[in-house]
């Protein structure tokens, strides 16, 4: 339904940055240290715990690199697809949707990160980078916010979605 439309809007967003490899370069110097140091002292469960714990931080860091927020906006609805967390499409028809608006949001203040997380305000947030989104108000009194950064493009779209229904 909505992967074969003729897409007026369509972003794709990644939350991996360079900065999440500077933030675990402490624990895996630190790791490293530690297993060297046990691995010296003959100490098996230092050793087995600081591979433990590097292994853990790659893999957060494999996640965070795979995590793509897909968003798209057509004449039947808005979808968007969360990978790898979602593997198909959720799709919102404009039947569904009470309001559509471009917010500024604080990623930190408002979901306390980034990524798939809960607002007071927002509702359930799918934030990458930035701090622009799409807010979605449903009809049901649910919410969400889905980080864009191409506004302008969703703006000079936004007289075409008017005369359909909404998106203020």
């Amino acid at each position: 339904m909505m992967q074969r439309a003729n897409y007026s809007f369509r972003e794709t967003s990644r939350l991996f940055r360079p900065a999440f490899l500077f933030s675990f370069l402490p624990v895996f110097v630190i790791m490293a240290w530690l297993f060297f140091d046990q691995r010296a002292k003959r100490d098996n469960l230092g050793v087995i715990l600081s591979i433990v714990i590097i292994v853990i931080c790659i893999a957060a860091l494999c996640f965070m690199f795979l995590l793509k927020l897909t968003t798209t906006i057509t004449d039947e609805g808005i979808a968007f697809k969360y990978a790898p967390t979602m593997r198909q499409f959720k799709i919102y028809p404009w039947e569904q949707i009470a309001s559509v608006s471009i917010v500024s949001y604080n990623p930190i203040q408002d979901f306390g990160g980034w990524g798939l997380k809960k607002s007071k305000k927002y509702g359930k947030g799918y934030t990458t980078k930035g701090n622009k989104g799409l807010w979605i108000q449903l009809t049901d009194g649910q919410s969400i916010l889905l980080s864009v950064f191409a506004t302008e493009n969703i703006k000079t779209i936004q007289p075409h979605f008017l005369a359909k229904k909404l998106l203020q």
